[in-house]
C-alpha cells in the first residue's frame, strides 16, 4: 500500500473504529478494513458493496417571540453509515484533510476556515467554538475602537449539504489531491458512493422489520438484520439521491463541504484585505466584520459570490443578522443594534454559542434554555425511575412526597456537573458545567458562571412539579377504577 497513506507526520491520521450504533453490518476487525483499503488502493475496486445510509430525522426546535418553544416544520436529517463503510470514508477523509490543510496554509486562508479542523490553541490543545466566537468578538471591539463603529454580518447558506454540485465536488477533489487527469479509480469509487448514494429512513426500517431503534440502541453491537433479510426486505424500499448534495453526518462529509468552498474562501479573503474586513466561515455559517461604511457593499458582494460559487447555493434570508456596533457619544459604552430581514430585532450579536451586546460577552440565551430543557427531561426521567422503584416495593399509587424522597439528585447533578467517576481511564469530554467554565476562562468573564445561581432550588421545584403531576394522575386512575 502507498506509504503516504500511513504518513506518521500527518496531522489527520486514520484510526480504526467500530461505530457504536445498530446498522446493517456487524462489527469488523481492523484487519478486514485494512484488506479492503489495500485492495481499493491497488485495483480501485471494492471487495464488498457499500451499504445504504440510514436516515434519521433530527427535529429542530425554535423559540417564538413570547419565549415558547415549538417544533420547526422542516427537520434536519442525519445519515448513519455502516461500520465498515465509515472506516473507509474516514480513511480517505483524513487523506483529503491533510492535503486540504496544506492548501489553506499555502494560500494564506488557514485562519478563515474554522470548522472541522485542528487549529492549535497552545499547550498541545486545539481551538474550539468558544475560541472562535471570542476571537470574533475581540475583532468587533478592535474595529469599533479604531473606527468608532463597525458592522458584523452573519449569513447562512440555505440547505448547504443538500445542494452541493457533484461536478464542483469532483473538481475540488482533484485540485486538492493534485490529480492532473480525473480522479484515480480508488478515489472515484469513494466519490461515487458519497454522491450517488442510497438510503432508507429509520422509521421505514422499523415498520418493515417490526423493530425499535430505541431498543436496538441499548445493544450497540446489534446488527439490524442478516444479509438475506436485507436483500429481500430492505433493498426494495431504498431511495436514491444522484443529482446534487451529499449525506450529512458521514465521516467524510465535513472535508467535502470545506473543499467545495475553496474559491469562495480565496476571493473573500482578498475582499476582506481590501476593505479592512475580518472573514470567517464555519461550514455554511459566514461571518464578515468590517467598517460600517462598507456594509451594503459587503452584503451585495457576498450574496453575488455565493451564487457564483455554486448555482444551487442561496443565502438564507431568515437567518441573516446584521449587528451594528458604535460609540454614540464620547466615553459612552459600545452599543449594539441588530437587524434581520424584517428590520430591527431586540437581541445581541450571536456567534457559535456566545452573544455580545457591546458591553458583555455571555453564553447565548438559547444555549442556556436548551440546557434547562435537557435537565428538565433528566429530572422527569428520575421521577419515573422513582415511581418504578416504589412499585417494586408494593406502593402502586405513591404520593408526591414519596416519589420526591426516592429521587436520586446526585444522578441528576452528574448529568451536568463534571463527573470523572467510572470513566475507565478514557478522556473526559466534558458537559455543560465544563463548557460554562471554559467560556469563563477564555472570555475572562466570571459572570457567566452565574448561570448556575439558584439551579439547586429550580431542580427541586421542577422535581416536585413532576412528582405532583404523576401522583395526581395515578389518583385519578385509581378513582376511575374504583
Amino acid at each position: 500500500m502507498d506509504t503516504e497513506f500511513f504518513d506518521e507526520d500527518a496531522l489527520y491520521k486514520w484510526e480504526f473504529k467500530n461505530k457504536g450504533y445498530a446498522h446493517f453490518d456487524a462489527e469488523y476487525c481492523k484487519n478486514r478494513v485494512d484488506d479492503i483499503l489495500a485492495g481499493l488502493n491497488k485495483a480501485g475496486k471494492m471487495s464488498h458493496s457499500f451499504y445504504p445510509f440510514i436516515r434519521f430525522e433530527m427535529p429542530k426546535y425554535k423559540r417564538d417571540e413570547n419565549g415558547r418553544v415549538y417544533k420547526a416544520a422542516k427537520p434536519r436529517y442525519i445519515m448513519h453509515t455502516a461500520r465498515i463503510d465509515a472506516n473507509i470514508y474516514s480513511f480517505y477523509r483524513n487523506l483529503l484533510m491533510n492535503k486540504y490543510d496544506d492548501f489553506l496554509h499555502a494560500n494564506g486562508i488557514a485562519d478563515c476556515v474554522i470548522a472541522y479542523r485542528k487549529i492549535p490553541a497552545g499547550a498541545g490543545k486545539n481551538k474550539c467554538n468558544v475560541h472562535f466566537a471570542n476571537e470574533a468578538i475581540e475583532e468587533i471591539k478592535r474595529q469599533a475602537n479604531a473606527n468608532n463603529s463597525c458592522v458584523a454580518i452573519a449569513l447562512d447558506i440555505s440547505g448547504f449539504f443538500d445542494n452541493l454540485d457533484h461536478g464542483l465536488i469532483k473538481k475540488q477533489w482533484r485540485r486538492i489531491m493534485g490529480f492532473a487527469k480525473g480522479l484515480p479509480d480508488e478515489h472515484f469509487t469513494i466519490y461515487k458512493n458519497i454522491t450517488r448514494f442510497t438510503y432508507i429512513d429509520a422509521k421505514e426500517i422499523e415498520k418493515i422489520l417490526s423493530l425499535s431503534f430505541d431498543k436496538l440502541s441499548k445493544d450497540k453491537k446489534k446488527q439490524i438484520c442478516i444479509p438475506q433479510i436485507f436483500e429481500k426486505s430492505i433493498k426494495p424500499h431504498l431511495s436514491s439521491q444522484n443529482e446534487k448534495g451529499i449525506p450529512q453526518g458521514t465521516t467524510i462529509s465535513d472535508v467535502i463541504a470545506n473543499m467545495y468552498m475553496i474559491d469562495f474562501d480565496l476571493v473573500m479573503q482578498k475582499f476582506s484585505l481590501k476593505y479592512g474586513g475580518y472573514y470567517r466561515r464555519y461550514s455554511d455559517d459566514i461571518l464578515f466584520v468590517c467598517p460600517s461604511q462598507y456594509q451594503d457593499k459587503a452584503i451585495k458582494f457576498i450574496t453575488w459570490l455565493i451564487k457564483k460559487t455554486g448555482k444551487t447555493l442561496l443565502i438564507s434570508d431568515d437567518k441573516t443578522l446584521i449587528s451594528v456596533f458604535q460609540f454614540d457619544q464620547a466615553e459612552k459604552p459600545l452599543s449594539c443594534q441588530s437587524f434581520d430581514c424584517n428590520g430591527v430585532v431586540g437581541k445581541p450579536f450571536e456567534y457559535l454559542g456566545l452573544s455580545f451586546d457591546g458591553k458583555h460577552t455571555r453564553i447565548r440565551q438559547s444555549t442556556i434554555s436548551a440546557f434547562y430543557e435537557k435537565l428538565s427531561e433528566r429530572i422527569k426521567k428520575e421521577v419515573y425511575i422513582a415511581r418504578h422503584k416504589l412499585k417494586k416495593k408494593d406502593v402502586p399509587f405513591p404520593s408526591a412526597q414519596q416519589l420526591y424522597k426516592m429521587i436520586s439528585f446526585n444522578m441528576i447533578r452528574n448529568s451536568y456537573m463534571e463527573n470523572r467517576e467510572d470513566q475507565n481511564d478514557q478522556e473526559f469530554l466534558g458537559n455543560f458545567y465544563t463548557y460554562v467554565h471554559l467560556v469563563s476562562k477564555i472570555t475572562g468573564n466570571n459572570e457567566v458562571i452565574r448561570v448556575y445561581k439558584g439551579l439547586g432550588r429550580w431542580m427541586k421545584n421542577r422535581a416536585l412539579t413532576y412528582c405532583s403531576k404523576i401522583a395526581n394522575k395515578q389518583n385519578f386512575i385509581s378513582k376511575q377504577a374504583a
